[in-house]
């Protein structure tokens, strides 16, 4: 069996009709980046059901590395960290939880992808697309179900493999197209450090 990568994505929320993050992950499922198989995810926005339809998914291809994608606001960003806090915004089901994402958890827990470096290769995408779009690497992703899931794979994940998340601006910011090929770049600069990491 190949090796494989979980990529996941989220569905439309608020107002929001389509989601880039869910487009994105999509046109990524059944491809092969550097001989690394890509499974493609795409979660519910609700508290109750993101993680809990991501995690049969990771048991069972039991990956190299999991990114995850979410539409942020402005610009493109690269989390370092996922956060123990819930915000008080409704989840498609609405659903306001607030409080911590795991009850007396740690209150920081850091990607385990080398961030730093995916942000260099999604700036080298924005720059060969000629676009003003920035590209920077966050310590805050959010309060709301990104951060929620990625706190939970990085705590399914347990430091075993490289996990990292990528915040993606809304259709109005940025066209599809571009975003694809951010998403694209990123997962493949993650297959890389996948091998390396297994090298060493």
């Amino acid at each position: 069996m190949s090796a494989r990568m979980v990529v996941f994505g989220f569905e439309a929320f608020g107002e929001e009709r389509i989601n880039p993050s869910e487009v994105a992950v999509r046109a990524l499922h059944g491809r092969t980046l550097g001989g690394v198989e890509l499974v493609g995810s795409v979660l519910p926005v609700t508290y109750a059901n993101a993680f809990s339809t991501l995690r049969p998914v990771l048991d069972a291809v039991r990956p190299v590395a999991v990114m995850g994608v979410g539409q942020g606001g402005e610009r493109f960003q690269v989390e370092s960290q996922a956060r123990n806090v819930v915000g008080g915004k409704p989840d498609n089901q609405g659903r306001s939880v607030g409080g911590q994402v795991q009850e007396g958890g740690r209150d920081v827990i850091p990607v385990t992808a080398d961030a730093a470096a995916l942000v260099d290769t999604l700036q080298g995408v924005l720059a060969d697309a000629g676009s003003t779009l920035a590209g920077l690497l966050s310590q805050d992703a959010g309060s709301y179900l990104c951060n929620h899931t990625l706190y939970h794979v990085l705590t399914w994940a347990d430091g075993r493999m490289p996990c990292a998340f990528v915040h993606v601006p809304k259709l109005k910011v940025a066209e599809q197209a571009l975003i694809n090929r951010v998403v694209e770049a990123v997962a493949g600069a993650m297959v890389l450090q996948t091998r390396r990491a297994i090298v060493a």
